[in-house]
């Protein structure tokens, strides 16, 4: 209550309503002789033995009733605590919360994280963790070994742990110079475990370490202090299960999943920054897919049979039937061929430039390999190690990239050193019609027209995996991972590009409507994370395909001929080009951006800005 002399009341919410002031009061009794309601006062006498405090509550007339339907909305959006409806989840609801109450931990919202543990009953990891985590930490590594084991973990799991554990024990005794303790631990504790035989005698060769800083260098250990029984614990930890113990950032990690599920499902999305909105879903609005001709490049006298941008983005080559291979600068204002490659006895069919760019390959059906320099346009080497046509090159990252591999249809797979014109490895095996490499040059993927996809680990070429197919397979490209695998398959009725994923080992997506059913058509990957698919055809179109979902996103027309190769930008993931039978390379890129119209000041209609066209024919 108010002092004496205070006038005033609550409302139906609770809140505090002040007295009209003098000036007020005469306002509202001048104001309702002109038609305005005028509030009315009730006034309640609360009076003690003593005295008397005339309280009087002024009362708007309909706010008594909003108030009331504002308190019930509150209750309906915050919930009252008793009355709450408890949404159904498709998952634990014990998960759930435990996956919050991380994200809460790790964002520094301790007090919010204790006070959920408390209301949900649920904590973040069970207690037998936080047991384990003492037990390790004080050095108890019997009790910890008893907390793994009431866990229901797998046996295996169980005996790594116990190894682990048995390992650290026994370092650690050698560090206190206990070597009485130390050799009775390493045999009837460490032996029994079944470890093969060389594990027992390196852990034997260590008792004689002078010092622990030889025993720490030699074993590979962090020591007894704190660090390494940390490391221990992490260790440990690794072979636990979800169920027990809770990944770190697991909220970040579904969220950025989620993230990257909607970046590959938007058709349109063909940007190389990641989706970072988490109160929206992912979306595009401007058109970013290659869909019209940016240039026209004209200069072979024959076929195109294939085309390969630089790694600066700033070159292109294209190989054709004439022999030849032109190098275009695409980096000034109207693009042109720099640099034109003779020499060849017959079509050339593949190119690969060097790493640094400042080299390039060539091969056809003149059964010949040349080496190139891009920046003097001469032939350095001629490598005459196959019989038939060479169908494929690629150069290997490392040794200083002085060393790529060859595949032709003499049924050879040769490994090179560029200053020698003798083959340093041969393989035998069957007609290689294309072959690629992973970017860290630890897999090499081939195809034969034997109708088999073979998969090799490198650098000593043992073949790990070979796949059997009833199809014609005809070219191939890998993802810049090197997990994922496109595969042209000609046929006359209904022709594909099948994607593999090479670790699971089957197709995962198909890709149809194109037409392959003569020539050899190349595929490729494009767009930002290669999330599109783009090939050429026999219909003389290009076909785009999103690579996520399958579907078909573009068909472009604009040459008159098969269209046998397509290549991507590396640098711009919206610019691609072919290669046609109709002797032509084209580039692509994305429409311009519509004209924008806005009214002048002065009231006018808006006139359209000019539309200036990026093709240059």
């Amino acid at each position: 209550m108010g002092g004496p002399g205070l006038r005033g009341g609550c409302d139906g919410g609770g809140n505090i309503v002040e007295p009209p002031t003098c000036s007020q009061e005469h306002e509202l009794e001048h104001s309702s002789h002109e038609g305005v309601p005028m509030p009315m006062a009730h006034s309640s006498a609360a009076r003690d033995g003593e005295g008397a405090a005339e309280v009087e509550q002024w009362v708007v007339p309909g706010l008594q009733e909003e108030c009331r339907r504002s308190e019930e909305m509150s209750v309906f959006l915050n919930g009252d605590g008793a009355h709450d409806t408890v949404p159904e989840l498709p998952w634990s609801r014990e998960a759930y919360t435990r996956i919050i109450l991380q994200a809460l931990q790790e964002l520094g919202y301790r007090r919010s994280a204790m006070e959920l543990e408390a209301e949900a009953g649920v904590q973040v990891n069970s207690k037998e963790v936080k047991l384990l985590e003492k037990a390790v930490m004080d050095g108890d590594f019997v009790g910890a070994e008893k907390l793994l084991e009431a866990m229901g973990l797998e046996e295996a799991k169980v005996n790594r742990c116990r190894f682990m554990l048995r390992r650290h024990k026994y370092l650690e005794l050698l560090e206190q110079d206990d070597y009485p303790a130390a050799m009775h631990c390493l045999q009837t504790d460490i032996t029994p475990l079944g470890h093969d035989p060389a594990t027992i005698h390196a852990l034997a060769a260590l008792v004689v370490c002078q010092g622990p800083t030889v025993l720490k260098q030699k074993a590979q250990w962090a020591g007894a202090g704190a660090v390494g029984r940390h490391e221990l614990l992490k260790a440990v930890k690794g072979l636990l299960p979800q169920t027990v113990l809770l990944a770190p950032h697991r909220l970040q990690t579904l969220t950025q999943q989620a993230l990257q599920h909607q970046m590959e499902h938007c058709v349109r999305y063909n940007l190389a920054e990641p989706w970072a909105d988490l109160l929206q879903d992912c979306y595009a609005t401007e058109e970013r897919i290659p869909s019209q001709t940016v240039m026209r490049l004209d200069h072979h006298g024959d076929e195109v049979w294939f085309v390969q941008f630089s790694h600066c983005g700033k070159r292109l080559a294209s190989a054709s039937k004439d022999r030849t291979i032109a190098v275009w600068a695409l980096d000034q204002e109207r693009p042109a061929v720099v640099k034109v490659l003779t020499g060849h006895q017959d079509s050339v069919s593949f190119l690969a430039w060097s790493h640094d760019d400042t080299r390039m390959l060539s091969c056809g059906n003149d059964c010949t390999i040349k080496l190139w320099d891009m920046e003097a346009a001469v032939c350095l080497r001629n490598f005459l190690g196959h019989s038939e046509p060479v169908t494929a090159l690629a150069w290997l990252p490392y040794q200083g990239g002085k060393r790529f591999v060859s595949g032709g249809c003499d049924k050879k797979i040769f490994t090179w050193q560029v200053d020698s014109t003798d083959p340093i490895a041969e393989h035998h095996g069957e007609r290689v019609g294309d072959l690629a490499l992973s970017a860290d040059g630890s897999r090499m993927v081939t195809i034969s027209p034997d109708k088999r996809i073979r998969i090799f680990d490198l650098p000593h070429m043992h073949e790990s995996t070979c796949v059997a197919d009833q199809e014609n397979l005809t070219s191939l490209s890998l993802s810049a991972d090197g997990r994922y695998l496109l595969v042209n398959v000609s046929s006359d009725s209904r022709p594909e590009i099948q994607l593999w994923d090479l670790e699971e080992k089957l197709v995962v997506r198909k890709f149809s409507g194109h037409k392959q059913g003569r020539y050899v058509i190349r595929s490729c990957f494009g767009g930002v994370r290669d999330m599109l698919v783009v090939c050429g055809s026999e219909d003389s179109q290009v076909y785009i395909w999103h690579r996520a979902t399958g579907a078909l996103l573009r068909t472009l027309q604009g040459h008159a001929g098969t269209i046998n190769s397509v290549a991507w930008c590396p640098t711009d993931p919206r610019m691609f080009a072919s290669g046609s039978d109709d002797n032509t390379v084209r580039v692509w890129g994305c429409p311009p951006p519509a004209p924008q119209h806005s009214m002048p000041d002065s009231g006018q209609a808006a006139v359209p800005q000019a539309h200036h066209s990026l093709s240059r024919r």
